[in-house]
């Protein structure tokens, strides 16, 4: 770490601007400039990788993949995205529309509630393998890490999402 970083008791960073908090830059000359080392960058990703993000590969399934898993096993299709969504570019058969703004508060909801509003028993997330949907795969792998927070053990993503799957139908 650079030194200037060690004996600034509190700083900001700009993208490579970084500049102390107690002597903060009047004009965008006074900015001092910080590039880390390959190593600190290495350190740096890795422990932002390992702290923020699931590796998409280790839960990632091709439309392929799901396809064999849905003829081999019970599995539990949840569509992250908007009802207009579906309405609009279809959905795959069998899955279950469970927004992703509602996600939450449905793992939340209580056995009878949750049965009522999404037709199935609530056990079924922690007893069947999960597959998340969205439109492209970014709503579902947020999905994915709220349900470890939720205990979920068994859970997959489609990798491309929804869009991917059309495209290998076609």
């Amino acid at each position: 770490m650079s030194s200037f970083l060690r004996r600034s008791p509190v700083f900001a960073s700009a993208g490579c601007k970084v500049f102390s908090l107690k002597n903060p830059p009047t004009s965008p000359q006074s900015y001092s400039f910080y590039t880390p080392s390959v190593t600190q960058t290495r350190r740096i990703s890795a422990i932002n990788l390992r702290s923020t993000h699931t590796p998409a590969q280790s839960f990632g399934l091709s439309p392929s993949e799901l396809k064999k898993m849905l003829n081999k096993s019970e599995v539990l299709l949840i569509d992250v995205r908007n009802p207009e969504e579906i309405q609009k570019n279809g959905r795959i058969e069998g899955s279950v529309n469970i927004p992703f703004e509602s996600l939450k508060g449905a793992l939340d909801l209580t056995g009878d509630a949750f049965r009522t509003q999404y037709g199935f028993d609530r056990r079924r997330l922690h007893t069947s393998p999960l597959v998340f949907i969205c439109k492209v795969g970014i709503r579902s792998m947020k999905a994915l890490n709220i349900s470890k927070e939720f205990g979920i053990k068994e859970a997959f993503i489609l990798s491309g999402g929804f869009d991917a799957w059309k495209t290998e139908e076609n």
